[in-house]
């Protein structure tokens, strides 16, 4: 484990930095034929929002995360539905061929060893299971126009950036299939229409976050 990154998000979360309302962290609606009780497992779950909003739809849902702040807010938010827990994501600590749904929605850049989160993420899905991904892009998009930096809002230690044609290459390298690529346009609610409308206007290879919805190679 990272400890500068653990230290980075323990902080993160004490702040309560992330409690947003749940429409404002809406990526269900990027999981393919949802039915009752299919089973989802979200990495770097963090505050368990996107958990929260699963299981509201019907899906028996598991998150992990480094960190412990992030995971006590989980609890709370999840209640009797709880079933989050701390750990990393190149070591899952679930058993294998178990999850309909794979979700790392927006920290894959970060991790010490992407490749063996993705074999993690492989070994806990079901065969025909679907991996949802949202990743930063390389190119220059909105975030760049507003500061003229590159990176993500929360580049505060190490993050990798790839375009959409260099990420579509690393995930089919390390066994995923990509099936589609759309943009993320969960937003925070100030100026949310505004803010939807210039997403909507931008070509996908302009966008800041990349959405792969991807299902495992050797099918």
């Amino acid at each position: 484990m990272d400890a500068e990154i653990k230290e980075h998000y323990e902080k993160y979360f004490a702040r309560e930095k992330e409690f947003l309302p749940l429409s404002s962290y809406d990526q269900i609606k990027f999981l393919k034929g949802v039915k009752p009780r299919a089973k989802l497992l979200d990495i770097a779950c963090g505050n368990g929002y996107f958990l929260k909003n699963a299981s509201d739809v019907g899906l028996e849902v598991a998150g992990v995360d480094l960190s412990f702040e992030g995971i006590k807010i989980a609890h709370k938010i999840l209640g009797e539905k709880d079933c989050v827990c701390v750990g990393e994501g190149e070591n899952l600590p679930f058993i294998s061929a178990y999850f309909d749904y794979v979700t790392c929605l927006g920290s894959l850049e970060h991790f010490t060893d992407q490749e063996k989160a993705i074999r993690e993420m492989l070994r806990a899905g079901k065969q025909q299971a679907q991996f949802v991904l949202i990743v930063p892009n390389s190119k220059f998009n909105y975030k760049v126009i507003l500061t003229g930096k590159f990176g993500t809002w929360q580049k505060e230690f190490r993050e990798t950036l790839r375009s959409k044609k260099e990420w579509t290459e690393f995930f089919e390298k390390n066994g995923l299939r990509v099936e589609r690529v759309t943009k993320d346009d969960a937003v925070r609610p100030k100026m949310r229409r505004l803010k939807l409308l210039i997403l909507k206007l931008i070509p996908l290879q302009f966008t800041y976050n990349f959405v792969f919805i991807c299902s495992r190679k050797n099918l």
